[in-house]
């Protein structure tokens, strides 16, 4: 990574239990991006990173967090990210308790716009959340974290893995008899709902 990037490790951008957020400059395009530094030992399916990974690589939309380079030394995974300096929605929320239709609405079309072009491409997110949503320095709204996300998923209800975060989950996914690109829209619309009143739906 340090080939490619000039890391400022003094200025985090975020941290947490995987590691830590910094801001990486590319040495060549000057161009500013976000790189999550993963500590090895804490990525208990390395299979399962891998495909997120690779996953994330293929996706190119403007509300979808682009990744442009990964690397990985002896002890740590380097993910150079598009930068999203609004931080995550879930903050913003707590911020400003509710947000107003008009800001809700706008949200609310970049999200649909960017699981539009993950659906048209055969895979739902899965895991839809204001923490997995960010936003960048203009206000948009960015999709990330694809780690329950999955490929190859039509209409049907041909996915079984329990998976997602309780307060956007689908009932298809509780009920255990299939699921498909459906369950994104159920998260948009109790994200769609938090975001007015400040509470979640249920």
């Amino acid at each position: 990574v340090n080939q490619d990037y000039t890391l400022d490790e003094a200025k985090p951008l975020g941290e947490g239990g995987f590691g830590a957020v910094c801001i990486a400059v590319n040495k060549t395009t000057k161009a500013q991006r976000a790189c999550k530094k993963i500590l090895k030992k804490s990525v208990k399916d390395k299979r399962a990173f891998e495909r997120e990974v690779e996953l994330q690589k293929a996706l190119d939309h403007p509300n979808i967090c682009r990744l442009y380079d990964c690397y990985q030394d002896g002890k740590m995974y380097y993910l150079c990210m598009e930068i999203c300096k609004g931080g995550e929605l879930f903050d913003r929320i707590l911020e400003a308790q509710h947000f107003g239709e008009d800001t809700v609405g706008m949200l609310a079309k970049q999200m649909l716009s960017g699981l539009l072009y993950m659906h048209c491409n055969k895979m739902a997110h899965r895991d839809l959340k204001p923490e997995n949503l960010l936003i960048d320095e203009e206000g948009h709204c960015k999709v990330t974290d694809f780690g329950l996300s999955k490929e190859g998923i039509e209409d049907n209800h041909s996915a079984m893995t329990m998976c997602g975060t309780p307060e956007y989950l689908a009932p298809e996914i509780l009920d255990k008899r299939g699921h498909g690109k459906a369950v994104d829209w159920y998260s948009v619309g109790a994200l769609t709902y938090e975001m007015l009143t400040g509470l979640p739906p249920f």
